[in-house]
């Protein structure tokens, strides 16, 4: 995935001049400079980049992390949108986009900034049935838990490429163009992905499966079978004090709780917690 550079929010607003662009285009908007050393590998990797479906604006904006922008265009799958277009395309008001957006983790658009694909707006469209299920304040909470879960997965696949696969690609050339490449094919796997998380998702489902319909008593009520362990204090302040008067370090089980008491109270603590 791609190195963590983000675009410049000060580029200018440009147009795209066609899957490929001019090399005289390019050098007019500062991307390109014929004389430069490694002029070649930078006017391939443009070129590589319009070829994926790049603006001369993106192009600009991200002039310093042009590796990064060829991931974004690969995931995207197609032009973004700012929040006007979202809000004329789902038929939603722009504060139901922005909620939506910001319970899922995500960072609150700037005007006039593209951000919003296909995929989202039809995710945001959808959302409103749920709620009719749910209500809509569980929907915005499930949204909330499925956008942080999404944020850890798409952090673990980012770091899993910056230490796995870039390292090798920044390598083969000065300019970034191997890395481009290794971020389209990485992209390339996404699709395989949603199955493997549906996959899960379905296998955590069954193993999270209860009711609460035997008893009467909790019903609207969300309820865990909880254990309480303990530790005794005495033993942690000992140790606490003999570390702040420069002793050896302390043996293990002067910070451990004695194992029989630890054992007596996992069986004698278990309790049930009721959470509305």
């Amino acid at each position: 995935m791609p190195s963590r550079s983000t675009p410049d929010a000060t580029a200018p607003d440009l147009v795209c001049t066609g899957a490929l662009m001019d090399p005289d285009e390019l050098a007019a908007l500062g991307l390109y400079d014929p004389d430069a050393e490694h002029a070649g590998l930078q006017l391939e990797l443009l070129q590589y980049l319009a070829g994926l479906g790049a603006t001369g604006e993106e192009l600009v904006a991200w002039r310093h992390g042009l590796a990064g922008l060829a991931l974004v265009l690969a995931v995207r799958g197609g032009a973004a949108m700012t929040i006007d277009e979202a809000v004329e395309r789902s038929g939603l008001s722009e504060e139901q986009i922005r909620r939506i957006n910001r319970a899922a983790g995500l960072v609150d658009p700037a005007p006039g900034a593209r951000i919003f694909t296909d995929g989202f707006v039809a995710l945001a469209s959808a959302l409103p049935a749920v709620a009719t299920v749910f209500g809509e304040d569980a929907l915005y909470q499930l949204v909330r838990v499925l956008g942080s879960a999404m944020e850890r997965v798409a952090d673990a696949v980012v770091s899993l490429f910056l230490v796995n696969v870039e390292p090798a690609a920044r390598r083969e050339d000065p300019v970034g163009l191997a890395v481009a490449r290794a971020n389209t094919e990485a992209a390339a796997l996404v699709p395989l992905l949603a199955p493997t998380l549906d996959v899960l998702f379905r296998q955590h489902l069954l193993a999270a499966q209860r009711t609460a319909l035997s008893d009467d008593q909790t019903v609207g009520y969300e309820t865990q079978r909880l254990v309480v362990g303990f530790v005794e204090h005495r033993r942690v302040d000992r140790a606490r004090r003999a570390a702040e008067h420069g002793r050896a370090r302390c043996p293990a089980h002067a910070v451990r709780a004695p194992r029989h008491r630890h054992r007596h109270q996992r069986r004698g603590t278990a309790r049930q917690v009721h959470r509305r």
